[in-house]
């Protein structure tokens, strides 16, 4: 099994993000590990495989190399078939996206800032009726933890950000861009922008609410 397989099929969580979350937060429980876009709280058949991540996280052992993802799936099957409903469940097909969108022809980027005081992500998205990128600042990477996080609304940015990236003038240091692609803009009120993206990896609808001058990121994957 290689780090881009599926581990949750429930979710379509594969073992990197799994492995990226478990070596930042040290998990204590493997349960915690479903803070991972909802990892093992769908059928349950995941659930033994992240103990041995979490478990991995603390000793370093690696175990995936002697999976096959063909007979990993095939045994998933066999589980769900047999498996008792009422102690286990699936999740829900996606509904199709209903809701009228304010611009289908918007875009985004997530770009790595590395500043004199840290390093810290900026999510820039191009808002209906502004010449410049909406713009947040976010405690962490949204390519590998989408859970909910605090955001800070910083300054718009020249669309240029869209596709710059290396040193920022006025020694703010310098910038690397993670992620950009097309985004769809569903809503965007004074307490709360949802655009759905669609990039490489960070694909899925990104909502972004204030409380007061608070804002919270999340990103719900598709």
């Amino acid at each position: 099994m290689t780090p881009d397989d599926k581990i949750c099929y429930c979710y379509d969580v594969p073992l990197r993000k799994l492995l990226s979350f478990a070596k930042r937060e040290r998990p204590r429980h493997p349960s915690q590990l479903s803070e991972c876009l909802g990892a093992g709280t769908g059928c349950g058949w995941c659930i033994p495989t992240l103990c041995r991540i979490a478990q991995w996280a603390e000793t370093g052992e690696e175990f995936w190399h002697a999976l096959q993802p063909e007979d990993y799936a095939a045994q998933r099957e066999t589980y769900r078939r047999e498996r008792r409903p009422r102690h286990t469940f699936d999740p829900p097909p996606p509904a199709p996206p209903t809701e009228p969108a304010l611009s289908a022809g918007a875009a985004f980027a997530v770009l790595e800032h590395t500043a004199p005081d840290g390093v810290h992500w900026d999510l820039l998205i191009s808002l209906p009726g502004q010449e410049r990128l909406a713009t947040w600042r976010l405690r962490h990477n949204p390519l590998v933890e989408p859970a909910p996080m605090p955001a800070e609304r910083i300054a718009d940015h020249r669309r240029r950000y869209l596709e710059y990236e290396g040193p920022l003038e006025g020694g703010r240091g310098m910038v690397r861009r993670l992620e950009d692609g097309g985004a769809t803009v569903l809503e965007a009120a004074d307490e709360r922008v949802r655009v759905r993206l669609a990039g490489r990896a960070l694909r899925g609808v990104a909502e972004l609410t204030r409380r007061g001058p608070e804002w919270t990121f999340r990103m719900v994957c598709e």
